[in-house]
């Protein structure tokens, strides 16, 4: 059942019971009056809170964090991910007479990071001892907002 429905007949019930108890008199119009506005005022109290949770107003004055118009979540629930890859990787190489730290694509992939992700921008390629080598510059990826771990 619903939470109006409940509600109405809880004050219908209210309404009934006092006015069965009192003994029947001439001036109890007034008395009815009273009853009937103080049950309406019950009513609309409650009906004006259901309104202002469905909005998602708390009623202390917090609004909820959820936002009710894209149903999502707002930016400042969402638990942040750090980007942090691991420092073993980094290695210093030499490329044009400039030495140069990166992380190669295969150390990073034995340390479970999601190389696919990683902004390519970023992607250098270099000639190794077994041929052309790929990895990602040290400083770009910082820039990027990644973070480099310690070396143990």
């Amino acid at each position: 059942m619903s939470r109006k429905f409940i509600t109405g007949v809880l004050i219908v019930a209210a309404t009934i019971t006092a006015l069965a108890t009192a003994p029947a008199r001439a001036g109890d119009r007034d008395q009815l009056r009273k009853v009937i506005i103080g049950a309406t005022v019950f009513y609309l109290t409650a009906r004006m809170i259901d309104e202002l949770s469905r909005q998602g107003v708390r009623i202390d004055g917090q609004r909820h964090s959820y936002d009710y118009d894209r149903g999502r979540r707002h930016d400042w629930d969402k638990p942040r991910h750090r980007r942090v890859l691991p420092g073993s990787c980094v290695r210093k190489i030499e490329i044009r007479d400039k030495s140069r730290r990166v992380m190669p694509y295969r150390c990073l992939k034995r340390n479970n990071v999601r190389v696919h992700r990683l902004p390519d921008r970023c992607e250098i390629n270099w000639r190794g001892r077994n041929g052309m080598r790929t990895g990602y510059k040290v400083r770009c990826l910082k820039r990027q907002g990644y973070e480099i771990a310690q070396r143990w």
